[in-house]
């Protein structure tokens, strides 16, 4: 209550703007020249004449006031509560604000890709009431939702509100944030969220939900609750892991299209403009750079930027900034450290998403320790895992194996794993963006070593389940299994005798699995020589 109380008590953002740039020591015209604002426009927000700042402004006067992510968060909350318009209406006042797709925060840069996804979300927003788009940081949940919002037909009187909840730090503010967004007051002795109920009981509304990850244990209620009361509202959120509220349908966003190394080798400069990694690639070079051509030469250097950046949208719009400086070939090569380059993003956009270690930073922050550390520890494997293999790498006094099956299905909900039925036991992975960033944390926490040594142990007490008869699938490993494991048994085997981390492991791991490389004769004679 006393959190509620606070919020219904902070500053609105004209006197919140004056109140950062007097205690920074500016004048009006020191601070527009910082923010790249005109002199006026900046009165006009100071004065409250003009009540809507937009998103861009607001990120550009905090970045000049040299706010923290306190400050920050409190600043775009008011600019929020500001942008609705509600100018001290009493919530009897009409008439509502009809749809305007114009103040929805689309980006200026094209949307390109998601046709295919677009049609099967608004199909889905048709039929339901509460759609919960998830997917990995980085991956275009926004915009993606923003043009499924433009592009539904069929919902009658339909009219879209946009509620961005990534700078809201309380829970309570949820419901303060939607009810800003549809126009509603509160209400003296009356509890905001009947307000709301009893406002849009009638009213025919799609409200766009966006970034509700760190606060959706209170969106799920709030949502549900909104459902239950007004039957014609609808739900379009986004978010890295499903709300979990009744009538919720989860559509999980996959990343762009990347070819394989096979098909990228017969791959055309018109062919390649049709794979929507590639397209988003170049649309974003040519937009730092407008002499940048895709020639046949480079097609397959692009398609291997995207495929190892997952074909993350937002990693690849990054990589694509550098090209004014770098070459394909430079940028290929300088992904070995990624997180060195992938830097270059808006410096409008949210902080989180101006880098790619920043947008990873914010979901690993919202998990719990254990979470973390099983999350870290999974970077270990190359080539993916079953939860046989992880919870034997990943157990110690802090995680037991039977721990490992909820901690690896939390993490999967959350999108920063991804799992695969179409192998002879399931497959659990890190995108190669997040297993880096994964490694570098386990080298942090002095783990690195530990863990390829437990590694190393573990597939060296397989390998001679790998040797045995290909055909025996009951106490041996079967060919098709063996096959998906031999990139963890390269990377122990790397490390145990190319690092030499422990080479009398290595020479025994080599040994005993040199049955399994009967298909790779080459390569097994070269370990066991090593």
């Amino acid at each position: 209550m006393e959190q509620e109380e606070q919020s219904r008590g902070s500053p609105d953002f004209a006197t919140l703007l004056r109140r950062h740039r007097l205690n920074a020591g500016l004048s009006q015209e020191a601070l527009a020249e910082r923010a790249r604002i005109s002199v006026n426009g900046l009165g006009s927000l100071e004065r409250g004449t003009r009540r809507s700042p937009r998103r861009d402004t607001v990120a550009l006067l905090s970045q000049a006031l040299e706010l923290d992510a306190t400050e920050r968060h409190a600043f775009e909350f008011a600019a929020t509560l500001s942008s609705a318009g509600r100018a001290n209406r009493p919530v009897t006042v009409g008439p509502w604000e009809g749809p305007s797709f114009a103040s929805l925060p689309f980006s200026l840069d094209s949307f390109v890709g998601r046709d295919r996804e677009v049609a099967e979300i608004a199909a889905l927003v048709r039929s339901n009431r509460m759609v919960t788009l998830t997917g990995a940081g980085g991956v275009g949940k926004t915009q993606t939702a923003l043009h499924v919002a433009e592009s539904v037909e069929g919902i009658e009187h339909r009219s879209v509100r946009f509620v961005g909840l990534a700078s809201i730090t309380d829970p309570l503010q949820v419901v303060l944030a939607i009810a800003a967004a549809a126009g509603v007051q509160e209400v003296p002795n009356r509890p905001l969220l009947d307000t709301l109920s009893a406002n849009l009981r009638n009213k025919s509304m799609l409200f766009i939900l966006d970034n509700c990850e760190h606060v959706i244990a209170e969106v799920a209620v709030v949502v549900e609750a909104l459902l239950n009361a007004c039957p014609k509202l609808r739900f379009l959120a986004t978010s890295r892991e499903a709300l979990r509220a009744g009538g919720e349908h989860a559509y999980r966003l996959p990343t762009l299209e990347v070819p394989s190394p096979d098909v990228a080798k017969r791959l055309t400069t018109a062919g390649a403009r049709k794979v929507g990694a590639i397209t988003l690639f170049c649309d974003r070079a040519r937009a730092v750079d407008s002499r940048f051509e895709l020639m046949n030469e480079g097609v397959q250097l692009v398609a291997e930027i995207c495929r190892r950046l997952d074909g993350i949208p937002l990693a690849i719009e990054l990589a694509a900034a550098r090209v004014g400086q770098l070459s394909l070939k430079t940028i290929v090569e300088s992904l070995r450290d990624r997180y060195r380059i992938l830097t270059l993003g808006s410096r409008t956009a949210l902080p989180r998403q101006q880098t790619m270690r920043a947008a990873i930073d914010w979901s690993f922050n919202l998990l719990g320790e254990r979470e973390r550390i099983v999350f870290l520890r999974l970077s270990i494997f190359a080539g993916g895992c079953t939860l046989e293999t992880a919870a034997r790498v990943c157990e110690d006094e802090q995680i037991r194996p039977d721990d490992v099956f909820e901690i690896v299905g939390s993490l999967v909900e959350r999108s920063l794993i991804t799992s695969d039925t179409g192998y002879s036991e399931t497959r659990y992975f890190l995108f190669e963006t997040f297993r880096q960033y994964a490694r570098e944390g386990l080298r942090e926490r002095g783990e690195g070593v530990k863990l390829s040594h437990r590694h190393a142990r573990v597939y060296c007490e397989l390998a001679p389940r790998s040797a045995s008869d290909p055909y025996d699938t009951k106490g041996a490993f079967s060919r098709i299994r063996v096959e998906e494991e031999l990139d963890n048994w390269r990377a122990a085997l790397h490390w145990t005798l190319n690092e030499r981390g422990d080479v009398p492991l290595g020479q025994r791991l080599a040994a005993d699995s040199f049955g399994m490389w009967r298909d790779h004769s080459v390569e097994g004679r070269s370990w066991i020589t090593t």
